[in-house]
Parts: C-alpha cells; structure tokens; sequence
C-alpha cells in the first residue's frame, strides 16, 4: 500500500514541489487476546486491540477495539458464527487543539448449511464525531446523528483457498442535500487466499 496525504473538506490540495513527511510518530499496534475452548468443536477468543500513530503535522490518532468470535464447527464446517467487534477513534488536532471521538460497532451471524453454503445477517453502526462549524463533506454527504446498516449475506465456499460473497444491504443514517435517505445496495465479493497453505497433519 502506498501511503499518500490526504487533506478532508478542502482545506488545503497537495502540489507536485510539496515535500511528503514521515509521521512523527509511525502506525504501531497492540493485541491482547485469549481463547476459551469448549470443546473439540467449540471456542471462544476475545480479544482487545490498540492502534496508534502521529501524523507529520503532529495530529494523533488512537483506536482501541473490544472483538469477540465464537465457533461451534460440524466436521469442516462452522455450524454457527458469531462475531462482535466495537471500537473507539480518538483523534487530537495539534494546530487546533481539539480533541474528540469516533465510535463504531458490528454484529456478524453466521449459519452454515454445510460445507460450502451458508447465510448470514450483519449490523454495523458507526457514530461520527460532529464538527460544530463544519460537518458537510465535499461530495454533500454527512451523517447527522449515527449510521446503521443491516445486511442478509449468502457465502459460497469454492474451496478451502476462496469464498464468494452475495450481501444485500439496507442502511439509514446518511443525509444528502440536508434530507436523510434510505440507501439499498447490492454487493458481490470475493476473498481468497494466494501464496499460503495450511499445516498439513502428519
């Protein structure tokens, strides 16, 4: 990945004579985690996460997230997936000395039907910190209050290396033009795995 400068509502556009600067302080993280097994086909891990980073201009950022999974397989399959993930972004402005939050959360349920078939329901929320003197994006749209999207997802497991991914999608929560609206969307993904096998038993 290639990091570039990004610059939010406008305020300043980077130029080809800028200078990029390497953060003052680089990306480092932090996991805390423990696993509790049930059984030879159940378990739990939970865990907490910290990622921190100060920008060239001084600004810092700081996210600390709580996850949760839990798995109850049948062979090779997972019969029931439960994930929950919550998390917090605090972020510190040096030039304007402001500090303030960003929450966000997400619940994944998960019911295999066997070993390659199987239907989910996903909510996520994220709660923005609003800018009293500026809340409106370039593009028009903002979230005035919090965002919450549902999802029903259907997974096709090719194989152990790929799995395809058909979500459909409703969420409220954005306003545009200063009217909030009812966003519909259909998704399709793929998520596969190169250049890695897993242990053979022996």
């Amino acid at each position: 990945l290639l990091l570039l400068p990004l610059h939010a509502h406008g305020e300043h556009e980077a130029s080809e004579e800028e200078e990029f600067e390497n953060a003052k302080v680089p990306t480092h993280y932090a996991r805390l985690s423990s696993f509790v097994d049930i059984n030879t086909q159940k378990g739990i891990e939970y865990g907490l996460n910290y990622i921190g980073r100060t920008d060239a201009e001084k600004n810092k950022f700081h996210y600390l997230g709580l996850d949760f999974i839990f798995k109850d397989k049948i062979s090779r399959y997972n019969n029931h997936l439960l994930q929950f993930e919550a998390w917090r972004r605090t972020t510190l402005e040096k030039e304007e000395n402001e500090e303030f939050d960003d929450y966000g959360a997400y619940l994944y349920y998960e019911k295999g039907m066997d070993r390659h078939h199987a239907i989910g329901l996903r909510v996520d929320w994220y709660k923005p910190h609003i800018h009293e003197e500026e809340t409106e994006q370039d593009h028009g749209t903002e979230i005035e209050d919090a965002y919450t999207e549902v999802g029903l997802t259907y997974n096709y497991t090719n194989s152990e290396f790929m799995k395809t991914r058909l979500t459909i999608a409703t969420s409220q929560g954005l306003v545009i033009a200063e009217e909030e609206v009812t966003n519909h969307k259909l998704t399709l993904q793929t998520v596969f795995t190169i250049g890695a096998h897993p242990a053979h038993l022996f």
